[in-house]
């Protein structure tokens, strides 16, 4: 299984991570979002097979499947799922946040944790991506608007942990009071492009952007 369609995989983690703190078994309904969500043309037996298993064992069962086969269905190259609970915290963000980070740890320790038990960690990347960021400043409704710039997280087994780039300064917004960006996001996908898909970033970015150089490989 090539880089590209184990990233699918993994990003089913954005559907399965509220279901990974809890011990309770999968659903039929469940076990076949699951598979469908991840690519698969799942029959009643592979869906019978996940049923009534926890969503670590399930997630599991399926990375097993993909990594160690060549004959099951083959995922799709990329993978899009709504979260549980939406992460745009436009109000009562205090409330949100913790809970929906906590949900997102949980998740990927998990995922991780599978990972690396398959043997599959180090041919992992897991990476974060958004069309906006959120401003700097709370609105009425306790909250943060849409803004022009945000953090992003990179996770793998090649991935040299730190940080790119330099921390927002919130002394110093626009006019607009948007944090100023200190990193372009293609300086990102120039990176997964010439690091882990050893493809000329130019043709991902559709210009010229340094590369971030996180990974070891």
């Amino acid at each position: 299984m090539n880089a590209t369609r184990l990233i699918a995989l993994c990003s089913i983690l954005t559907w399965a991570n509220a279901l990974f703190a809890s011990p309770e078994q999968l659903t039929d309904g469940q076990a076949r979002h699951l598979l469908l969500r991840t690519g698969f043309a799942p029959s009643q037996a592979e869906v019978e097979a996940v049923t009534g298993q926890s969503a670590r064992m399930a997630v599991t069962r399926v990375l097993t499947a993909a990594t160690a086969s060549k004959t099951i269905h083959p995922a799709p190259d990329f993978v899009s799922l709504p979260p549980p609970i939406p992460y745009a915290f436009l109000k009562t963000q205090e409330e949100q946040q913790a809970m929906r980070q906590q949900q997102l740890c949980e998740g990927m320790a998990a995922l991780k944790n599978a990972l690396v038990e398959l043997g599959a960690w180090d041919r992992t990347l897991v990476i974060t991506f958004s069309e906006f960021g959120r401003r700097a400043r709370q609105n009425n409704s306790g909250g943060t608007d849409h803004g022009t710039a945000a953090p992003h997280f990179v996770a793998g087994g090649d991935v040299r942990g730190g940080l790119y780039g330099q921390a927002p300064d919130l002394t110093r917004l626009d006019a607009a009071q948007n944090l100023v960006h200190t990193t372009d996001f293609r300086q990102l996908y120039a990176g997964v492009a010439k690091g882990w898909w050893g493809v000329a970033p130019e043709l991902v970015v559709r210009g010229t952007f340094d590369p971030i150089k996180f990974l070891r490989g």
